[in-house]
């Protein structure tokens, strides 16, 4: 069940608020009508509870600007915007009358161990929802107080959902930039900066370090804290630099699946792969020989009712190019460029088999997704590959779109 919620948090102040604005501080001036939320799952005590936390922390943002609160609205009205057919429209028209600009209302729902909120901002003029959010409720009273808090200025004053970042930079001279934007040179006064919920990018620019990036989370009324040891840097940098270079693992995949050119060839397809990583970009570069092979059959009458088979078997030859980006699971892209080796074959009863074979010029690229399992990984991947060929009897790509799963083992 999730935290009682007691009678005397009705007693209702936001100590979070308090600090981070006061009553009629947001930049809008927009004026407010709070509706009761529709309870999902809970009893009317509790909801109501609720509804008089949104209420106080609502006033905190808003203050005289909160011009209709669920108390003061006649049950006769509230019953007619109820059976409303167009509940939006009639929330808009009624809230409108008392002079309200936006609305607020939505549905509180029991979970369990947890409550969650979701609220609709609706604009009176335009009579359309222009901002939706939701939050998933837990604890005791004050920490309700604050989720309702963020929860509210995400809807009506996002712009307000600040924290703060203290920086500590042993370095004097520094270019820093925050998300890009030049904050100030070391030493900063002040080394704090006021930033926006989520997730940011620092850089520390020096002849000393050259460029340092890392990247950081803002939490709304908290300080998150970056420390750029300058001298931990140098040594850090000077150890890779002294390092050996280490070529990424050596692999062998196996691959089969399915390709298509949605003409000649459609049949299934399998591939061997021997690769190997190449030490630039982060080693998440590998360098591989692919070699595949397919083949299609298709029969067809031809004037005069004879029967005709076409067989087209082909054997890519690829060296390949992959870039996997360091994440798990690991997607990748990779072009192939080399020569496949056509076998053409067209058989009637009247001519016989007329057969050709030659080496034509082969592109591939595509992408891939790898999960790592056991001393290699599982791979799913999509490649085009283009192979034309031009003899008298079959003419056109004999490549097509292929897919294939299949397991690389790293050796």
């Amino acid at each position: 069940m999730p935290t009682p919620i007691v009678i005397a948090s009705l007693a209702l102040s936001s100590p979070v608020a308090a600090e981070a604005v006061t009553a009629a501080a947001v930049s809008d001036r927009a004026r407010y009508a709070l509706w009761e939320l529709l309870p999902l799952g809970l009893d009317d005590e509790t909801a109501d509870i609720l509804l008089a936390m949104l209420r106080s922390e609502l006033f905190e943002i808003a203050g005289d600007r909160l011009v209709l609160s669920p108390q003061a609205i006649e049950p006769g009205l509230r019953r007619r915007v109820d059976a409303c057919e167009d509940r939006v429209a009639c929330l808009a028209e009624a809230s409108g009358a008392f002079g309200a600009d936006r609305v607020i209302y939505g549905v509180v729902t029991n979970l369990g161990d947890h409550y969650s909120m979701s609220l609709k901002l609706l604009d009176t003029r335009l009579r359309r929802v222009i901002g939706r959010e939701t939050a998933q409720l837990s604890g005791a009273r004050d920490q309700l107080l604050q989720q309702i808090e963020i929860l509210l200025f995400k809807l009506v004053a996002p712009e307000r959902l600040l924290g703060e970042l203290a920086l500590d930079i042993d370095l004097a001279g520094a270019e820093v930039l925050v998300d890009g934007e030049s904050v100030g040179t070391t030493p900063l006064s002040p080394a704090t900066v006021k930033l926006g919920e989520g997730k940011h990018s620092l850089k520390v620019t020096s002849p000393v370090i050259e460029d340092y990036f890392t990247f950081f989370d803002i939490h709304y009324g908290k300080t998150t804290r970056v420390s750029v040891d300058a001298t931990r840097i140098r040594e850090v940098r000077a150890e890779l630099a002294s390092a050996p270079v280490s070529i990424g693992p050596a692999g062998v995949a196996l691959k089969a699946g399915y390709g298509a050119n949605f003409g000649k060839v459609a049949s299934p397809a399998f591939a061997l792969e021997v690769s190997t990583g190449v030490p630039i970009l982060a080693r998440g570069l590998s360098v591989a020989v692919e070699v595949g092979y397919a083949w299609s059959e298709s029969s067809g009458t031809v004037a005069g009712g004879e029967r005709v088979t076409t067989s087209v078997r082909a054997m890519p030859l690829l060296v390949r190019t992959t870039y996997e980006l360091p994440v798990a699971p690991a997607p990748y892209l990779c072009a192939g460029l080399g020569a496949a080796v056509v076998r053409r074959e067209i058989a009637s009863a009247s001519s016989g088999r007329e057969r050709a074979t030659g080496a034509e010029l082969a592109v591939a690229g595509g992408a891939g997704v790898l999960w790592r399992v056991g001393p290699g990984g599982a791979l799913l991947e999509v490649t085009w590959t283009h192979t034309f060929a031009d003899p008298d009897n079959v003419r056109g790509n004999v490549g097509g779109l292929r897919g294939v799963a299949g397991y690389r083992l790293e050796l």
